[in-house]
């Protein structure tokens, strides 16, 4: 069954694949969602202009802390499989 996510997670992923400066996959993977799901979110609610770090709200700013840290244990766990 899909997920729903809330309008504001959706700006909140929107805001972070904009300004976060990781990249689209990274940031899709980290937030459980298809890559192409979020190219939606982009395309669909735009930023207006470019948003500082600093306007990033709290929630965004764990949301985005969230993604680095899953996106950091995937490429320094010496457990998981390498591919071929």
């Amino acid at each position: 069954m899909a997920t729903r996510h809330t309008d504001e997670f959706r700006r909140d992923a929107v805001r972070i694949a904009v300004t976060s400066g990781l990249t689209r996959p990274q940031v899709s993977s980290g937030l459980g969602v298809g890559l192409s799901t979020l190219n939606t979110w982009v395309q669909k609610h735009p930023l207006p202009g470019r948003a500082l770090r600093s306007n990033v709200p709290r929630g965004s700013t764990m949301l985005l802390w969230r993604v680095r840290t899953r996106t950091l244990r995937k490429r320094t766990n010496p457990f998981a499989k390498k591919s071929a």
